[in-house]
């Protein structure tokens, strides 16, 4: 199903509001922090894949970051899920959020943010949002099609660990940004995710290779 035109660009206003709740994060990053929760770079497991071959999973060494101590979040509304470090904080939308937005994220941070919400990402911090888009094309290749400046040609084919296919780009720092930015979107089950992250980009991209669905 693709988006009207109307809808798709409340859609991706919505994405972008992310700019502003992230300290200045890289306005292209397509993720958007609901309006009641608050809000050096490594070598990436990126898989490139020639055009007509199908994406396998990226032998990442970031991987073996998620061996000890995890847990695992899945999106009630969805049943999205994705493994993190346990000790990370997390902000989860409230199921009013998830019922009435077009769009919600969960955020995940390696500090705890407090009662005050997301204040920002602290020195040596790493941070990833978790977004769901509802109404929205149900295949890869739909969603990056009806949406070409969130999977652009240069984009990454590549795979979730459950051989699932996935879109990886990287995104260079802005002038007083915290840093280059990277994002995942995949399709999982005809429901479409974006996980988009900052900090340790090596753990960013073995948390977003766990994405998978739960029943």
């Amino acid at each position: 199903m693709r988006i009207p035109p109307h809808r798709g660009a409340a859609l991706a206003a919505a994405l972008l509001l992310v700019a502003g709740n992230a300290c200045a994060a890289p306005a292209a990053v397509p993720v958007s922090t609901p309006s009641d929760s608050s809000t050096a770079g490594i070598d990436s497991p990126t898989v490139m894949v020639p055009t007509g071959e199908a994406p396998q999973p990226a032998a990442s060494p970031g991987a073996g970051l998620l061996d000890d101590d995890l847990a695992t979040y899945t999106d009630a509304a969805t049943g999205i899920t994705v493994d993190y470090p346990a000790d990370w904080g997390l902000t989860e939308p409230t199921e009013t959020v998830k019922a009435t937005s077009q769009t919600y994220s969960a955020t995940f941070s390696s500090w705890n943010p407090g009662p005050g919400g997301q204040a920002g990402i602290p020195a040596a911090g790493t941070k990833f949002d978790l977004t769901v888009v509802k109404e929205a094309p149900t295949t890869l290749e739909a969603f990056a099609g009806a949406h070409p400046e969130w999977a652009p040609p240069d984009a990454a084919r590549v795979a979730l660990s459950s051989g699932q296919p996935a879109i990886r780009l990287e995104m260079a720092a802005t002038q007083g940004g915290p840093g280059p930015t990277i994002q995942w979107l995949a399709v999982i089950d005809g429901q479409p995710v974006i996980l988009s992250g900052v900090g340790d980009l090596a753990l960013v991209d073995a948390v977003a290779q766990s994405l998978r669905m739960e029943p």
